[in-house]
């Protein structure tokens, strides 16, 4: 038995399977299309048969697939060889719980091989990988999985009492999920015309924190990125008005606003910049002080991180 990763387009490549499948049955028996494998060393690897132990990683970016990123473990069937490229039948498919994303993984050495491969290549392709290798991905992937449980344990340790911090509560692995996307890149919300045109009835067409009011350049920002069908989650109590760049700098933990007397904090990345100035400033918001500590107890992690 050998051992591969397969790096796949989850739209295209699973031959009309569930392409982010809930139940492991979705994906049982289905088909996959992927690249001859590459040896995790370097060079041409074997090419699959059956009875082989597969790792399926599913490309996370729109333009490619908008998969789940780590997303089930299975065995191969019926291998069919089609020039350069391999259609492989799944058995015995486990889905991973919970999915592990690039995104979501740290800078610097994983401790796994393949791992720091996948992040330094992010494109498709099959990966002939070794016991030994494939020992330490999996070691690697639990010290996430425990990292992100004490991340969500620290966000819930205390009893919900408001029906805000119940929200919270209950959303907390997609909001850990939520801001992990967020570092990365700056989301696209379909709904977020309605949710600026909220805030700026409530506020104006003003930034909170820099007091610009140029309209062009003011955006909603969320506050806490709530999952689909949470009733907070466009709630204008959820929103703050913030000039392009400084809703930027928000979302990648840079800039943060103290709950407890609403007044601008600077990540040290940012001292020398202009951005400094704004350091200490007092924000006149309607946002609910439970949404700003939670992104507050974000930013503060990332910053110890940094220390």
């Amino acid at each position: 038995m050998t051992n591969f990763l397969l790096k796949t387009n989850c739209t295209l490549h699973l031959n009309g399977a569930a392409p982010r499948p809930t139940n492991a049955s979705q994906w049982e028996g289905a088909s996959v299309s992927a690249l001859r494998p590459k040896k995790l060393e370097g060079g041409n690897g074997k090419d699959v048969a059956a009875g082989d132990a597969l790792v399926i990683w599913t490309h996370e970016d729109a333009e490619y697939g908008k998969g789940l990123g780590l997303t089930a473990t299975a065995v191969a069937g019926h291998v069919t060889v089609q020039g350069e490229t391999l259609k492989i039948v799944l058995r015995d498919v486990k889905l991973v719980q919970p999915h592990i994303r690039l995104i979501e993984l740290s800078p610097g050495p994983s401790g796994s091989a393949l791992l720091d491969s996948l992040k330094g290549d992010r494109h498709l392709r099959t990966i002939e990988v070794s016991d030994e290798h494939i020992s330490q991905f999996w070691k690697a992937i639990g010290d996430i999985k425990r990292a992100r449980q004490e991340r969500i344990a620290a966000y819930t340790r205390s009893m919900p009492k408001s029906a805000e911090e119940i929200a919270l509560a209950d959303d907390a692995l997609q909001i850990a999920e939520g801001f992990e996307r967020r570092f990365a890149k700056v989301e696209v919300r379909p709904d977020q015309a309605d949710f600026r045109r909220a805030l700026i009835d409530l506020y104006g067409a003003k930034c909170l924190v820099s007091g610009s009011r140029i309209e062009a350049v003011i955006e909603a920002a969320h506050i806490v990125p709530f999952s689909e069908g949470v009733r907070f989650r466009n709630d204008v109590g959820n929103g703050l008005l913030l000039r392009a760049d400084i809703h930027k700098l928000f979302d990648k933990f840079l800039i943060s606003i103290r709950p407890e007397d609403s007044r601008v904090v600077v990540a040290s990345l940012l001292k020398g910049a202009a951005y400094e100035k704004l350091e200490g400033r007092l924000v006149r918001h309607k946002a609910k002080r439970e949404f700003l500590e939670r992104q507050y107890e974000e930013f503060d992690r990332r910053k110890s991180l940094e220390a």
